[in-house]
């Protein structure tokens, strides 16, 4: 076998280093990507670090139930719910923030823009999770910055940063494999409205947040929960009949409209009765 001169040992590791530029090219094969590939996001916000120290230590009034903030030791200190026994770890200075979340330890890293007012922001987890955390402080989206790629689970690069659009596509064909559970997609997504409203409905492997779809959603789940079971409506029904004979008094109850003009006639003849 031929030795590789130093121009060739250089262009293999080339290679490896440059593996995510292959995968984006090559997206259409399936196989690229594991089902368990993770994921690593990078966005900006519109606050710098001060701004979201301040709104960790002084939250709005709305958000004050959420956490008590304790203070460790100088640029650490910890966000406790108030509702749960966890917390969130924060630590900072004053060109940098971390914030390692509650439950599943996802790390936010936040960094001042350069030449630029606000910060981006590198977020370590799954796309259902992100900005999805309740001991997070307010932190406002700059739109079309949210970009997204894929690690093993050591954290090496499958490929590198793309426009959330793209990630989505591999996202999706990656999710299509079976689980180690032989299950496929990810049910979480069904709540995925909540990230895309805070993302500018940006994202196109969840639904569009608005009023109405929360409220279809609503009825969904409510009929799902329901669905099959046999509900007893006799009492209910008789109920109904029996008030109804009380209002109409008689057994077929006429429309509305009809009663209504029999009422009003009733009235004015009472009152020409009483006239006379």
């Amino acid at each position: 076998m031929a030795k590789l001169t130093n121009n060739e040992i250089d262009d293999l590791i080339n290679q490896e280093n440059n593996l995510g530029d292959k995968l984006d090219v090559m997206k259409g094969n399936k196989t690229l990507l594991p089902r368990n590939a993770h994921s690593v996001f990078t966005f900006e916000i519109a606050e710098s670090v001060g701004d979201v120290l301040s709104n960790i230590l002084h939250p709005k009034e709305d958000r004050k139930d959420y956490w008590e903030v304790q203070h460790l030791e100088k640029g650490k200190l910890r966000m406790w719910d108030k509702q749960w026994p966890c917390f969130a770890d924060v630590e900072y200075s004053e060109n940098e923030m971390k914030i390692t979340t509650a439950t599943a330890k996802y790390t936010y890293n936040i960094k001042p823009n350069k030449g630029r007012k606000g910060c981006s922001v590198e977020f370590k987890g799954p796309l259902n999770g992100l900005m999805n955390q309740v001991l997070l402080p307010k932190m406002t989206y700059v739109h079309h910055t949210l970009e997204g790629k894929f690690v093993d689970r050591n954290g090496k690069d499958l490929t590198k940063f793309m426009p959330i659009a793209e990630y989505c596509e591999l996202r999706d064909e990656k999710n299509k494999q079976p689980n180690e559970y032989g299950k496929t997609g990810n049910l979480q997504d069904y709540y995925g409205y909540q990230v895309n409203m805070k993302f500018n409905n940006e994202i196109p492997s969840f639904s569009t947040y608005t009023r109405s779809s929360v409220m279809q959603r609503y009825k969904l789940e409510k009929g799902q929960k329901s669905y099959g079971k046999r509900v007893d409506v006799s009492a209910k029904k008789d109920e109904i009949i029996n008030r109804m004979k009380e209002i109409h008094g008689q057994e077929k109850p006429k429309h509305g409209a009809v009663a209504a003009d029999e009422a009003a006639k009733a009235y004015i003849a009472k009152k020409a009765r009483e006239r006379d």
